[in-house]
């Protein structure tokens, strides 16, 4: 019986570590703040002592380590190129460190494309041959599967669905462009959109107390105050989901997939964003290709990425083993 994997997952906010079985159950899992502000050192010692504690409670061992990470970064030699979230998060050779430091196999893959991998293998897009994953947090991720397998890119980096553009000369991104999609719908956009309106002196009877500093407005915060009924969190959430049906229609006529998933903080807003991403696909995708479409949240929740970090491991030992035999 093939041991379970280590698996990580590092987000903006949170570090999540589970050790996962060869069937996609989460056996074990825990988490550490990221603090990114602390810089990429810090960032690294982090994931290196998570990884340790995760080790020392697995008493039947671990076929090796699988880590999904922001973008974008070379999948195939585990080098993350750059982060838009992670400040100072450039050319880190993490397959290498991690591997010397703890003598196991590791794979490192974007954490869009893991959370896409994770939701093909056992969660919303079981089992179909074509869908897109979005993940909706601090930024915006994205994963690719055609034809049933992964879809990386000449340059093993593709899939960085966040950084499609909606309006030209729109809001800056993290990425260092304006208008990509994660400037509106991540976390972070919701934020910044929010709290430009409130400076801009619009009337909001339940994020008031921002104006006095005894607020930190949150996506959570929003979601709150729009599912209370105040207008203007219920006009960003809604136009949080018109922004990404552009989007996807867009990534819907080039890719044809049966399911188009999200994951996240944000993907938690339900049905009052998912509402516009759906009416705006319907507006603008063929019609052909939205017919057996299926827009829904990921069924995995919080566990998404590590489980699709394992996966991603999985996949590679698969692939190495057949190889071995021809």
């Amino acid at each position: 019986m093939m041991k379970p994997v280590l698996a990580v997952d590092l987000g903006g906010t949170n570090v999540r570590f589970a050790i996962v079985s060869q069937k996609g159950e989460v056996l074990s899992r825990s988490k550490r703040k990221t603090e990114v502000h602390e810089g990429a050192a810090q960032t690294l010692q982090k994931i290196l002592d998570g990884i340790a504690d995760r080790l020392e409670g697995a008493a039947r061992g671990v076929s090796g380590i699988g880590i999904g990470s922001p973008g974008p970064l070379d999948s195939r030699r585990g080098i993350i190129l750059e982060s838009c979230n992670i400040p100072g998060w450039h050319n880190i050779k993490l397959k290498a460190i991690v591997e010397k430091r703890f003598g196991l196999p590791c794979k490192v893959e974007n954490d869009a494309n893991c959370a896409a991998l994770a939701e093909r293998w056992v969660g919303a897009g079981k089992g179909v041959r074509n869908m897109l994953h979005y993940t909706l947090g601090t930024g915006i991720g994205g994963g690719v599967i055609v034809e049933g397998k992964l879809l990386q890119g000449s340059d093993y980096a593709g899939g960085e669905l966040g950084h499609v553009t909606v309006e030209p000369d729109g809001l800056p991104c993290s990425c260092g462009n304006t208008g990509c999609i994660e400037a509106y719908a991540s976390a972070t956009g919701i934020v910044r959109r929010t709290e430009a309106r409130l400076a801009a002196g619009e009337a909001c009877v339940l994020l008031e107390g921002w104006r006095v500093g005894g607020l930190k407005i949150t996506a959570r915060v929003v979601q709150d105050a729009a599912e209370q009924g105040d207008r203007l969190a219920q006009e960003i959430v809604e136009e949080t989901g018109r922004y990404l049906g552009i989007a996807v229609a867009s990534m819907v006529n080039v890719f044809n997939p049966d399911v188009v998933s999200f994951s996240g903080g944000v993907a938690r807003f339900g049905r009052m964003l998912f509402e516009p991403v759906r009416a705006e696909v319907k507006r603008r995708a063929f019609r052909s290709m939205t017919r057996r479409l299926r827009i829904v949240r990921s069924r995995l929740g919080d566990t998404c990425g590590v489980i699709g970090a394992a996966r991603a491991l999985m996949l590679e030992q698969k692939a190495s083993r057949g190889k071995s035999r021809s």
